[in-house]
């Protein structure tokens, strides 16, 4: 298993734009949160208690990245903790229905910014600059050759 330390570096080599870190910042909190709301929408019985399947995948979650780094693991857990008390209450309140909703809701909002955003940052963080050479070389020519 890799440490935390190595998952997260990996991941921000992909990701130092900063409208990406901006949209990465408040995106991946609502679509975690879409998804323990929808979750919590199925529950299960065990000895005459309720669990929903949130609390189960959040526990789940939080042995893992408490496995990684405990300081880290600990913040996750509070994190998510906060996020299937708030999704608790929303289920008290809406019909399954109204939960599933929002859900889908609050994960389209970031999906949606992300996928609108993402031509911007492919042009930010440069992927495409290997085109440009690419069809130099398909022509023969280097740029040096091009003002002669």
């Amino acid at each position: 298993m890799k440490s935390v330390e190595e998952n997260l570096t990996r991941y921000a080599a992909y990701h130092r734009d900063r409208r990406n870190i901006a949209t990465h910042f408040a995106g991946v909190p609502m679509i975690v949160f879409a998804l323990i709301l929808a979750l919590a929408t199925a529950t299960f019985t065990v000895a005459s208690m309720a669990f929903t399947v949130a609390a189960v995948v959040s526990l789940a979650a939080c042995a893992y990245y408490l496995r990684q780094d405990l300081a880290f693991g600990l913040a996750m857990a509070v994190v998510l903790l906060a996020m299937c008390a708030a999704a608790s209450e929303i289920t008290a309140r809406a019909s399954t229905a109204g939960a599933l909703g929002i859900a889908l809701l609050v994960f389209l909002l970031p999906a949606g910014r992300q996928a609108a955003a993402a031509p911007l940052h492919r042009g930010a963080r440069g992927p495409d600059r290997g085109a440009p050479r690419a069809r130099q070389r398909a022509f023969g020519r280097q740029p040096r050759d091009a003002l002669a």
